[in-house]
Parts: C-alpha cells; sequence; structure tokens
C-alpha cells in the first residue's frame, strides 16, 4: 500500500483518484463527440453556408448565421454533458474535496489527515484521519442525489422524482470495514473505524450499523472530535 503522496514526495490531492477518473473519461467521451456530432455539424454548417453564397440573399445569410450559432452553442454545452458513469467521478471527486474541507479544523488541531491512499490491489482509500490521542479512521465519501438511509446496515438512495428506482449499495459495507482492515495489518497502531461520509439528502444524519459508521457529511466534524474526546 503507497502513501497519499505523489511520486515527487507531494501529498496527493483529495478526491484525485475520482478525478483522474473522471478527466479521463471526459476526454474519451470528447474525442468521440468530436468524431461523430462535430463532423456532422460541420457538414451541415458547410452546406449551408454554399446555399446562402449561391443565392446571395439577406434571408440565407441570416439563416446560416442562425444554424451556425445554434450548432456552436449546441456543441459547446453538450461537450460538457458526459454520459451519467463519467459524470459519477466527477461528483465522487466533489464529494471528496467537501470531506477534506470538514476535516481541515481537525488538521489544524492536530489530527493526521492524508487523501486519496492508493492500495496495491488497485482503487483507494479516500481519506485517512487519526487523532492526537491515536483513534484512527478510514472513510469513505459517497455523493448521493436522491433521498438517502440506511436500512439494515444497507444504503439506499431513492430517486426524488421516481420512487420505483431505488439503489441499493450492496457492497459499500464490505468495501470500507475491508480497506479498514487493510490499514490496520499494514499500519500499526491500533483498531481502525469504518465510517462513510455522505454528501446528499441522509435526513438520518448518523446511523451505527455494526462496525460501521453513516454520517451526513456536516456532522462529520464533530462525530470524530466526540470519539476522540
Amino acid at each position: 500500500m503507497e502513501g497519499s503522496l505523489y511520486a515527487d514526495g507531494s501529498p496527493r490531492r483529495p478526491g484525485q483518484y475520482a478525478n483522474d477518473r473522471y478527466q479521463r473519461g471526459l476526454r474519451s467521451f470528447r474525442r468521440r463527440l468530436y468524431r461523430h456530432l462535430g463532423i456532422r455539424l460541420l457538414a451541415v454548417a458547410a452546406g449551408e453556408f454554399a446555399l446562402a453564397l449561391y443565392l446571395d440573399s439577406f434571408a440565407m445569410w441570416m439563416a446560416f448565421a442562425f444554424i451556425l450559432g445554434g450548432a456552436a452553442a449546441s456543441f459547446w454545452i453538450l461537450r460538457d454533458l458526459p454520459p451519467e458513469h463519467i459524470r459519477h467521478w466527477g461528483d465522487g471527486a466533489w464529494g471528496e474535496q467537501q470531506t477534506a474541507k470538514a476535516l481541515e479544523p481537525l488538521e489544524l488541531a492536530g489530527w493526521r489527515v492524508e487523501h486519496d491512499i492508493e492500495l496495491d490491489r488497485g482503487g483507494n482509500i479516500d481519506h485517512f484521519a487519526q487523532s492526537p490521542s491515536g483513534k484512527r479512521f478510514v472513510l469513505e465519501t459517497k455523493t448521493l442525489n436522491g433521498e438517502v438511509k440506511v436500512e439494515n446496515g444497507l444504503l439506499v438512495c431513492t430517486q426524488v422524482d421516481d420512487h420505483e428506482q431505488v439503489y441499493r449499495h450492496r457492497r459499500l459495507g464490505y468495501t470500507v470495514l475491508e480497506r479498514a482492515r487493510i490499514l490496520y495489518r499494514e499500519r500499526a497502531g491500533g483498531w481502525v473505524q469504518a465510517v462513510v461520509v455522505i454528501w446528499g439528502d441522509f435526513a438520518q444524519r448518523r446511523v451505527q450499523s455494526g462496525r460501521l459508521v453513516f454520517l451526513h457529511g456536516d456532522e462529520l466534524a464533530g462525530w470524530l472530535r466526540e470519539q476522540a474526546s
């Protein structure tokens, strides 16, 4: 397991893993957009320009300007609307940055905080926090749309406009607990508490389910202080 550092020794930024995935997906999406839609829009604009040049009337030049402007605006908007599986990584990076901001007061109070710890087997640990007294926490950030709740230890997200569309994060608990176990085995210092930090509509705010704790992001700093006291 690597520490949360770049090759040059500087600390990794919160959300770096998710942001890298987002940027990679966004570049791939834009390349496809340029190849397919971009070529078609250029062909339409070129055809309209040729027609306006041939007829050389005010109405045709106005139509050309309207089509060219509409095509350019549409293309510019679409390039920033990647598919949901790509936007997911962008939302994840934003959430991890929000968690990092919530942890900043604790860092100033002497807590040790790391972000984006890469794992040898792949994936990463979003955040690690250790209190001055030595209590340790693995934090997994989730940015979710919809109504979020914990049911029997399972994180459930129901879409606001379609209550029949429900997402159940079945492997989340296992994944976070496994990352806590990895840190426990590979970094001496005692038990590591697994925490899921939720940015979204999470009315329950704080839920403990077995060895896993679910917290709204606004509750994080206060809850950590309580655990360390």
